[in-house]
């Protein structure tokens, strides 16, 4: 057998442990329609950038106003083509970004950005508010970021009035990306479409750090954080099928423990680094529930079982031990607590899970694959 023959059969072996694996997750039924909604091309809306002015933005699209809509889940200004159906077209609706006439640190701020709507709904899980001190622990390519800073410095809004005599406390946006590639791509992506001021100011800042060593970031110190992690990224496997199906033949179904692993790692970090009251939204692209439910469901697990061990402790020490307990406390063991936020009016795509909401592009609007959770730290 030829090695063109034996690589087929290892990709068309690789492709029916795949959709085994995801069929014994969803059922025959739902993945027979999820499975060809991923092979589709990924849908994406226009991001309007609001640190530009409104009608260079518009005329940019490359649209008439009777053929876009504004998406209505969303609370900062995301465009989408009316009756548009990517199933079968590959254009994309919208003309790709430009440069505007509002200068920033790589002259005109872009105009737009196109990204999957899922992605703005996690950022507004967020609860974004001018003022907050906001963490991106992975947070390359910067998508996320630009929409947090859409609400976040408001401020700079084009026509934004000042209140006079009221001193107004300006937030902050850490973003970090560990790998120095993807960093250097987030750092570009965010000087392209954010105020210079804001980088001039350290208002906003970059950094290269492993998410899961906390000792990288200040403990209990971020209003919220985002923790879009590393995952399987299913949808890019299966896509890779057309383009030779080397990452369908490296997916195996234990894949997702394995990376699931360094999830809650990170999740251990986000929650560290976020104030007492703060929130953590923890997100992927993945449809595994390893990496989704399961490893919310790991971390509150894992919390419960350490401040069990503190609270023991503690009940065995006499008054005269204060010394160490400050220690105990230094070294992170201290007691955390963490509840699981769902809101009352839900969400307007997408469908619950046991620990948070995931949108999939087999139901209406065509939107994600994207999980996300959403942790308020109560101590």
């Amino acid at each position: 057998m030829g090695k063109k023959n034996v690589g087929n059969a290892r990709l068309e072996k690789a492709q029916e442990a795949f959709n085994k694996h995801f069929e014994s997750i969803y059922g025959e039924e739902r993945w027979s329609a999820l499975q060809p909604a991923m092979l589709g091309p990924t849908r994406h809306c226009a991001l309007l950038n609001q640190f530009v002015e409104a009608k260079e933005v518009t005329a940019t699209l490359g649209v008439e106003d009777t053929d876009a809509e504004q998406l209505p889940f969303v609370s900062i200004p995301c465009m989408v083509k009316k009756e548009h159906d990517e199933r079968t077209s590959t254009e994309h609706p919208f003309n790709p970004p430009k440069p505007s006439t509002t200068n920033g640190l790589r002259g005109g701020l872009r105009t737009h950005y196109l990204m999957d709507a899922a992605s703005v709904l996690v950022t507004e899980a967020l609860n974004v508010m001018p003022g907050l001190d906001i963490l991106d622990l992975c947070a390359a390519p910067g998508g996320k970021s630009i929409a947090i800073a859409q609400r976040l410095f408001t401020h700079l809004h084009p026509g934004t009035i000042k209140p006079e005599g009221q001193e107004v406390k300006i937030g902050t946006l850490h973003a970090n990306e560990m790998n120095p590639a993807r960093r250097k791509r987030l750092r570009g992506n965010l000087e392209e479409y954010l105020p210079a001021p804001l980088f001039e100011k350290r208002k906003i800042t970059t950094t290269e750090h492993d998410g899961t060593k906390t000792l990288h970031f200040p403990t209990s110190h971020y209003d919220r954080v985002l923790l879009d992690a590393p995952c399987g990224s299913e949808r890019h496997i299966l896509h890779s099928v057309n383009e030779g199906g080397d990452e369908m033949i490296r997916w195996k179904p234990k894949a997702s423990k394995e990376i699931s692993a360094i999830q809650l790692e990170l999740l251990e970090t986000a929650v560290k680094v976020v104030k007492s009251g703060g929130l953590v939204v923890y997100a992927t692209c993945s449809i595994s529930p390893e990496e989704n439910d399961d490893v919310v469901r790991a971390y509150i697990k894992r919390l419960r079982k350490r401040n069990e061990r503190f609270k023991a402790m503690e009940a065995e020490k006499g008054e005269g031990d204060k010394y160490e307990q400050s220690e105990v406390v230094g070294r992170g063991v201290s007691v955390i607590e963490v509840e699981v936020v769902r809101r009352k009016e839900g969400f307007a795509i997408g469908e619950k899970t046991r620990y948070g909401h995931i949108v999939l592009p087999d139901t209406e609007g065509r939107w994600g694959p994207l999980y996300f959770s959403i942790l308020r730290r109560t101590s």
